[in-house]
């Protein structure tokens, strides 16, 4: 048996993350790179094994992940979201 925890903080400067243009399609299948100021993401994940059998082994891991952006001058109202496209919860 084993039993892992890690927290982690991640701070990025110069920021390029991904936004769904709507304007360009209303359905929201464009997708632009965009520049942001800063981001900070902290989280933790937990991962446990298990060996059955000497040949089955069981491994499983949750993350939780709180990725916002931090600072943003070309569109200040997205400072404090949530980055797109990071999950918040990721289980394997």
């Amino acid at each position: 048996h084993r039993v892992e925890a890690t927290y982690y903080l991640n701070r990025v400067t110069d920021l390029i993350y991904r936004t769904t243009d709507f304007d360009a399609d209303p359905n929201g299948s464009i997708r632009r790179l965009t520049n942001a100021g800063q981001s900070r993401t902290h989280g933790m994940e937990l991962s446990g094994q298990q060996r059955f059998r000497s040949w089955l082994l069981l491994r499983q891991t949750y993350t939780f992940s709180d990725a916002v952006i931090s600072r943003n001058d070309s569109l200040p109202a997205t400072v404090g979201r949530r980055l797109p496209f990071v999950p918040r919860h990721t289980f394997t």
